[in-house]
């Protein structure tokens, strides 16, 4: 886990949240990059990702907003 990458990868799906869309590898890119993270960040994950599921992209931009901001705490 390289919080650095998480962060990146996170950013990179900000703006597809945004718009109410999805980006399968940005997504997967970020499941990849949390793998070993503390379980905290692995929660907030899962709310992004139930958010997606329900389709319910505010709710999903706003989670990713919450991990990139914990994953900004965590140390490089």
């Amino acid at each position: 886990f390289n919080p650095a990458v998480a962060r990146q990868k996170s950013a990179a799906l900000l703006p597809f949240l945004q718009r109410g869309a999805l980006n399968d590898a940005a997504m997967e890119a970020l499941s990849a990059a949390l793998t070993g993270a503390p379980t905290d960040l692995a929660q907030q994950l899962a709310a992004v990702r139930d958010a997606i599921n329900d389709f319910d992209f505010p709710q999903a931009h706003t989670a990713m907003q919450a991990l990139l901001d914990s994953l900004s705490t965590e140390n490089a």
